[in-house]
């Protein structure tokens, strides 16, 4: 196997796991600080579903886009936190319209329609504290990064990963 081929895989794998890391301690984190107490009582039925929809399209999202020059400096955290409103939009759209369509629809009257696409786009991201959510991951992953590259660097006989 060429030498090249093998830390190009090796690179992939360790931005996964980083991810993943970073997007399970996230998530642990909301949940322990209480930063979540007001989603879970505003989506107290629906909070599990979400929580999945939304934790699997972050994480494939933070996969493809923080990657490269994205994962140095700041830049998981500013892509993090938008990624995190974007997501949690998108799950919340997508859940009600599939699973509870007619919350999202409402009583057809165009102006219901308006305010429940406001509230599950707009609203219920920012509040819900999605954006803290991804500014953790950030941080996290800057982190869980670090660390990951500095396992590599030990000398052959102590190499973990």
């Amino acid at each position: 196997m060429d030498y090249s081929r093998c830390c190009n895989n090796f690179r992939r794998i360790r931005h996964i796991i980083a991810c993943a890391t970073a997007v399970l301690m996230a998530l642990l984190i909301t949940k322990v600080s209480g930063i979540s107490y007001f989603t879970e009582k505003f989506l107290h039925k629906w909070l599990h579903d979400l929580l999945i929809i939304f934790a699997l399209l972050f994480f494939i999202c933070v996969v493809l886009l923080v990657r490269g020059r994205f994962s140095r400096a700041m830049w998981p955290v500013i892509i993090g936190v938008a990624l995190a409103y974007a997501c949690s939009a998108l799950s919340y759209a997508g859940y009600f319209y599939v699973f509870n369509e007619y919350w999202f629809v409402g009583s057809g009257v165009f102006s219901s329609l308006l305010s429940n696409a406001l509230v599950i786009l707009i609203i219920a991201p920012f509040a819900s504290m999605s954006w803290a959510f991804g500014a953790i991951f950030g941080f996290l992953f800057i982190v869980i990064n670090k660390i990951l590259c500095e396992l590599k660097q030990l000398p052959r006989g102590h190499d973990f990963l």
